[in-house]
């Protein structure tokens, strides 16, 4: 039996839709030069979203593209389109091309220094490829993608990547199935520390005795923090055990790409008004709470932030947590009326009271009428949602799970512009 043809213009339109209900596929191909601090890329990309006849990425505006291709066919790339709007990558900008029916392919190259802090670099005894410094092509979901890594390390390199690791640094092959940012740290002066206890940490030689042991500490720290977790929360999604690197950089941003932790070695001596052991449990928390999109980025690191607290609470007593909320509501108070929780946009000057103080005072004060066993099952029932976990479906589960009295406070404040009593506030002016 023969079928009848399809018109071309509903053939395309449901090849186009197949292709977008499967997640974007992205293959790297990364030479670095460590010795020149250089790094040299192929991108191919497939399953694109587009717009009309036109596909947009963004990439780090340092990286010079020195050729593009669409399905074979070599095309001109549009720079700084007019419109393009931002991503929350400033240093990346917007490339229009024709929209691929199979295959984009991306040749590009630049420094290797991409990121004025150091948390993307190509340098003689150091390599940290992240998502912040957008040297691979970022996509508007660019968190739902699968990918694979193909590059070399130079013989002696110590690596971790969030990714499933094959083959020897001289040839070297990274993939993830699952929705994640691309991640590889790497250096020939890492040395491990004892991961008998679940943590595998990696420090530079450089580091002093004493930094070395407060590094291995924390790995203790992450192991019970992921144990604690997995009891309340079950278990994470990670396919191994924490993976905790100091990186010698410098830049106070800590981050955490499953099973991955990347935190400053620097902090080691010069720790900051910041607690080191509230930083790794906050970014172990971040292994269960994955939540995609800016607007949702305030369940992402406030939820962090709020376990964390509560762990700090358990292991360290409730006075250094109270402490720590006190010290939350005097910030935010001189910070001022502001944006609304929800409504903060990636680039927001006021992200940080926002997300990482007014979030965990609101779901603090939210857990004192509700309970902590009820908070529990909101969070346990939240996170299973991974990252299709939204504004709006955390505040339905809030009520089905905390009562109308909390779950009304959750909405209430969420959109609140001040920060009164009720929210978790001063009790000064707000």
């Amino acid at each position: 039996m023969t079928c009848p043809r399809l018109p071309l213009a509903l053939a395309a339109l449901l090849a186009s839709g197949a292709a977008s209900a499967k997640p974007p596929e992205l293959d790297l191909y990364v030479h670095p030069a460590p010795a020149t601090s250089r790094i040299s890329v192929v991108a191919k990309l497939r399953g694109l979203a587009c717009t009309g006849a036109t596909t947009r990425l963004w990439l780090n505006r340092g990286l010079t593209v020195e050729r593009a291709s669409v399905d074979g066919r070599t095309v001109s790339p549009v720079l700084d389109p007019p419109g393009a709007g931002r991503i929350f990558i400033s240093a990346a900008r917007a490339i229009d091309l024709p929209c691929p029916r199979k295959t984009l392919e991306l040749r590009y190259s630049g420094p290797g220094l991409l990121h004025p802090d150091g948390r993307n670099q190509v340098s003689p005894d150091y390599i940290e490829l992240s998502y912040y410094g957008a040297w691979y092509p970022l996509t508007a979901d660019e968190k739902r993608r699968a990918w694979r890594l193909h590059t070399r390390l130079p013989s002696g390199w110590t690596y971790v990547s969030n990714g499933r690791v094959a083959g020897t640094p001289a040839r070297l092959v990274i993939e993830s199935s699952d929705p994640a940012e691309v991640v590889l740290v790497g250096s020939p002066r890492f040395i491990a520390g004892p991961d008998r206890d679940g943590t595998r940490v990696l420090i530079s030689d450089s580091a002093s005795a004493a930094a070395q042991a407060t590094a291995f500490a924390l790995g203790r720290e992450a192991t019970a923090m992921a144990n604690w977790l997995t009891k309340l929360l079950g278990p994470s999604g990670a396919q191994s055990n924490p993976e905790l690197v100091f990186a010698p950089r410098t830049g106070p941003l800590s981050y955490a790409r499953l099973p991955v932790i990347v935190t400053p070695q620097a902090s080691l001596d010069a720790p900051g008004d910041r607690s080191l052991a509230l930083n790794i449990r906050h970014e172990v928390a971040h292994f269960w709470s994955r939540a995609v999109g800016a607007d949702n980025d305030w369940l992402n690191e406030g939820i962090a932030e709020y376990l964390a607290l509560v762990r700090t609470r358990d292991s360290e007593g409730e006075a250094v947590q109270s402490a720590l909320l006190e010290r939350y509501r005097r910030e935010v108070a001189a910070a001022g009326q502001g944006v609304p929780i929800a409504e903060t946009a990636a680039d927001e000057r006021r992200g940080f009271v926002n997300r990482y103080q007014r979030v965990p005072l609101l779901l603090d004060a939210a857990e004192r009428i509700a309970g902590r066993s009820a908070m529990e099952k909101l969070l346990r029932r939240a996170f299973a949602l991974g990252p299709d976990l939204s504004t709006g479906s955390f505040e339905t589960l809030a009520v089905q799970e905390l009562g109308g009295g909390a779950a009304a406070l959750i909405a209430r404040c969420l959109r609140s512009r001040n920060w009164p009593i009720e929210c978790g506030g001063h009790s000064g002016p707000s």
